[in-house]
């Protein structure tokens, strides 16, 4: 927990903590199991050691072990509260709704929670966050409960007594002091992770009997005794039978949970080294200097600022588009860290997750072995992978369900120093060697949320001991949508009752979400404070390429103090370069509408902004079309091609792998223009489509969705935007004149009157998938419903002579006004979670919590899984991923039709892409892979 030794006070109080932390750690590993000891899992483990097929337990064995442990905390005995459990105790509700207040309510926690948390679990119908209840643990319509079910099958005496003698040294040690809430809550989950750990660890090991040549074998499953789990299935030895004896298993667990719990505080992992440090945080040369002196001067701020106190920091990088966000989020990291730094890097893209795991190689000289670059898509990495090396010449039914069984990744790069103790976790994954050991994590935030995921398991066990040592950045923060913000919220505040220093990176980060987060990391903090110093305070700092660093005055306001600086920030001049203008949009001509006043906005674009090719009589531009999503992408880029002397590209995210790479790859190279436009006009292609263009005048249009928002390094002449909010305006907005900065005097922007949806006559919200509505609605606010949903009105066209970040901070535009409104609502009441308020202390517990405000929410319910493949004899032959049964596999079929269309242009046959797909050493069956929405859904 970012324990310190500042003084002896400080290190007597570590100590006492630390041995608090493993007792509670090891007794729970000696009680997690004692449920297994009646008849509820006993028969039916006997019946699984016979090859039995078994239903699963009517009360979890867990369950009843808290039943037990509860009495024995009032003074009964082991035995007496195991015999004492009727069915009508055992459905009662948890103790536990008062949350923890105690080392008893942790231990009770830690012991019912370690393989799944409390109910109620969410469903659709779920409406508001219900207290805690036994229908995770617990069916209806309870058999009898047993303790002895034979006189064989008991625990022992001598175990009993250990328990007991165990217990009461805990409950004396914890009685040396009053805490308050927070200090058991971070006892809770540190001692959660290393009891998972341990019994992880420990069921692993094959126990059985000795056979031949000292091999292991199962216990026979007629042997008198009580066990913990059934021979492996896939151990070498094959047979029904037992493996470990219920206490051999709990000793076991019970030393190995109090020693993780104290390597867990105690682990030394490899950080950046002094050099490493040194040249990231040296100043900028050569011509750059200038632009990114802001970086070396609030480097200096953040580094006084350490020297001053060691308390931890949350920073917010708001600095504009293209002043040096990533580089500078690593720069704030290493000057505000203690002692050799470690980074964990969160994006929301997978691809940008690769370009920055490069970048930070390339910008910051870190060698393979520091950067660790993590994602979920093997394929995706593979295609990267192959672009780089081109371009550089030089449980079966007994046992309970494995912990690490679900997630596939990909790790590049990175250190495996590990201490042997993290076995259970790198065993079972290799890859984690690197994820946990290397200096520099970068990965897509799916993995380090589930360190605010308590019931995610082994895998929130490796993204807490990732994040327990080392600090967070979380770039494009504000591009997730509201409710799945939760989720990293929930994260953040994990990171802070750890200690650690957390950066938010954003052009666009408006007050409501940076409140949010605030509140988040100060919720963490307070368990942090409780545990090393109560009088501790946070520092939280706003940097930004156009101001002197804000840093937050102790006990100030902070909705008021980022507030202030936003208004600040606005007030700043800046160049034009970006020029917006409203283009009307006839409603009642429904999509013919729509279309039409594309087509109008990207002629006027084209004309105003083309330039000479290359000194020759050909003019042409490149623009963007941003829209909502692919079905309207269809529609605008099929009409767009009727058009003359215009070439298209369609971009979106249900592409076969292959294309969509082809295109990223084309694009990046294309609209780099940190140099002008000398990628464009050395390319083969364009010259090539010039030369058989014989009009004067071509258009290189993109038809793309929000995958082009955020991430992609593009530099477009000009855009047209179709809103789903002020978010997508200002992000597409800073696709457009990125790099070269041209100042302007005529608009290079056109933001539509209104979206597709409006255009439909929808009824319910209109800024949605993607946008900032979803469940709720900003469309009946008083001072907006007059307005909604035309973006004459809902935009103050008077305050747009440029566009710039500032129009997402801006109230006075009657969109934003409404969206930070809607934001409030929907964080309010997980916040008060996150808090723990007075009616919400023992939610966080809950499965309800985590399945209501998941990362991702079911963004993948409707669609299909295809690919096309040769088909024996020649032609294509067309692949449905399907179930069937307990296996999933791919079946020919006719599909419905998918998303990917033919283009004008960067579009290629299936022969050509599945020429590329072995070119890039990618099987066919994997790079022409894409997502279909079902027809019948």
């Amino acid at each position: 927990m970012g324990l310190n030794k500042t003084s002896s006070e400080e290190g007597s109080r570590d100590d006492f903590i630390l041995k608090l932390l493993c007792m509670i750690a090891g007794v729970g590993g000696l009680v997690h199991d004692v449920g297994k000891a009646g008849s509820y899992f006993a028969e039916k483990l006997q019946r699984a050691a016979n090859g039995c097929r078994v239903e699963a337990d009517p009360v979890r064995h867990e369950w009843v072990s808290m039943k037990v442990l509860e009495r024995m905390l009032q003074g009964t005995s082991m035995e007496e509260a195991l015999r004492a459990l009727t069915a009508s105790k055992l459905a009662e509700k948890p103790p536990l709704q008062r949350g923890l207040v105690s080392a008893a309510d942790v231990l009770l926690y830690v012991c019912v929670t370690h393989h799944r948390l409390l109910g109620p679990s969410f469903s659709r119908t779920t409406r508001s966050l219900a207290r805690l209840d036994a229908t995770r643990h617990v069916t209806a319509n309870l058999l009898d409960f047993t303790y002895p079910i034979s006189p064989d099958k008991t625990l022992s005496d001598e175990f009993a007594q250990a328990l007991a003698q165990a217990l009461k040294a805990l409950c004396a040690n914890a009685d040396a002091e009053e805490r308050a809430e927070p200090y058991w809550y971070g006892l809770a989950w540190l001692s959660r992770v290393a009891l998972i750990l341990a019994d992880q660890g420990v069921s692993s090991i094959l126990m059985g009997i000795s056979g031949d040549e000292g091999k292991r074998h199962a216990i026979p499953p007629g042997s008198h005794g009580l066990y913990a789990n059934t021979w492996p299935k896939n151990a070498e030895a094959p047979a029904h039978g037992f493996n470990q004896p219920l206490e051999r298993h709990l000793t076991a667990v019970a030393e190995k949970a109090g020693e993780i719990a104290r390597n867990m505080l105690q682990m030394s992992l490899p950080g950046l080294n002094l050099e490493q440090v040194r040249s990231i945080l040296s100043p900028g040369q050569g011509l750059s200097a200038e632009r990114f002196a802001w970086q070396d001067e609030a480097v200096e701020v953040i580094r006084q600022r350490r020297q001053a106190t060691s308390a931890p920091l949350l920073l917010f990088n708001v600095a504009s588009t293209g002043a040096g966000k990533t580089v500078m989020n690593v720069k704030a990291a290493c000057a505000a860290a203690l002692g050799k730094p470690r980074i964990s890097y969160a994006l929301n893209l997978r691809t940008l997750t690769l370009q920055t795991g490069d970048a930070l190689k390339r910008d910051l000289a870190l060698g393979r072995e520091s950067v660790a670059t993590m994602i979920g898509d093997q394929v995706t990495a593979r295609l990267h992978e192959s672009e780089q090396t081109a371009d550089d010449s030089q449980h079966s039914a007994g046992n309970e369900e494995d912990i690490f069984d679900d997630i596939e990744f990909k790790v590049d790069g990175g250190s495996e120093q590990l201490p042997d103790w993290l076995a259970p976790i790198t065993d079972k994954r290799p890859e984690w060697r690197r994820i946990l050991a290397s200096p520099v994590l970068v990965s897509t935030v799916d993995f380090l949320v589930q360190a605010g995921e308590p019931g995610r398991q082994g895998h929130h066990a490796a993204a807490f001991l990732r994040l327990m040592h080392s600090d967070l950045i979380l770039d494009e923060v504000d591009s997730y949508d509201t409710e799945s913000l939760v989720a990293i919220l929930r994260l953040i505040q994990v990171a802070a009752q750890l200690g650690r220093n957390v950066i938010c990176s954003s052009a666009t980060l408006p007050w409501t979400i940076a409140h949010a987060i605030a509140e988040a990391y100060q919720a963490g903090h307070r368990v942090w404070a409780e545990c090393n110093d109560p009088k501790s305070a946070h520092g939280v700092g706003v940097l930004n390429d156009a101001l002197s660093t804000h840093w937050l005055s102790p006990g100030a306001n902070f909705q008021d103090f980022y507030r202030r600086t936003l208004d600040e920030l606005s007030a700043q001049p800046a160049p034009t370069t970006k020029i917006p203008e409203l283009q009307p949009v006839n409603r009642q001509q429904g999509l013919p509408g729509f279309i039409a006043a594309i087509e109008t906005s990207v002629e006027r674009l084209h004309s105003a902004h083309q330039w000479a090719f290359k000194q020759s009589d050909k003019q042409i531009s490149f623009g963007l079309v941003r829209v909502a999503n692919i079905q309207t992408a269809n529609d605008v880029a099929e009409a767009l091609q009727r058009m003359p002397d215009m070439y298209v590209c369609l971009y979106h995210a249900r592409d076969f792998v292959m294309q969509r790479h082809l295109k990223e790859k084309a694009l990046d190279k294309l609209l780099c223009r940190k140099a002008g436009n000398q990628a464009i006009e050395q390319d083969a292609d364009i010259q090539t489509l010039c030369n058989a263009t014989a009009t004067g005048s071509l258009r290189f249009v993109v038809v793309a969705t929000p995958v082009e928002e955020v991430g992609r390094d593009h530099d477009f002449d000009w855009a047209v935007i179709e809103p789903s909010g002020s978010h997508s305006i200002v992000q597409t907005a800073g696709r457009v004149n990125r790099h070269r900065r041209t100042l302007v005097s005529q608009p290079n922007i056109a933001v539509l009157q209104y979206n597709m949806r409006a255009v439909r006559h929808q009824e319910g919200a209109i800024f949605t998938r993607p946008g900032p509505e979803g469940t709720k609605s900003f469309r009946k606010r008083p001072s907006i419903k007059e307005a909604y949903p035309d973006l004459g009105q809902l935009l103050n066209w008077q305050k747009l002579g440029q566009l710039t970040a500032g129009m997402a901070f801006d109230v006075q535009h009657p969109l934003v006004a409404g969206e930070q409104y809607l934001q409030q609502e929907v964080l309010k009441e997980p916040l008060k979670v996150l808090r723990r308020d007075k009616g919400y202390e023992s939610v966080w517990m809950t499965s309800l919590f985590y399945g209501k405000y998941p990362l991702r929410a079911g963004q993948d319910e409707l669609l299909e899984d295809w690919r096309v493949v040769p088909r024996e004899g020649g032609g294509t032959q067309w692949e449905q991923l399907v179930r069937d049964g307990f296996t999933i596999h791919y079946m020919t079929k006719n599909p419905p039709r998918p998303d990917m269309r033919e283009t004008s242009w960067l579009s290629w046959s299936v022969e050509q892409l599945w020429e590329a797909c072995e070119g890039a050493g990618i099987s066919i069956e994997e790079g022409m892979t894409l997502k279909i929405r079902s027809a019948t859904k």
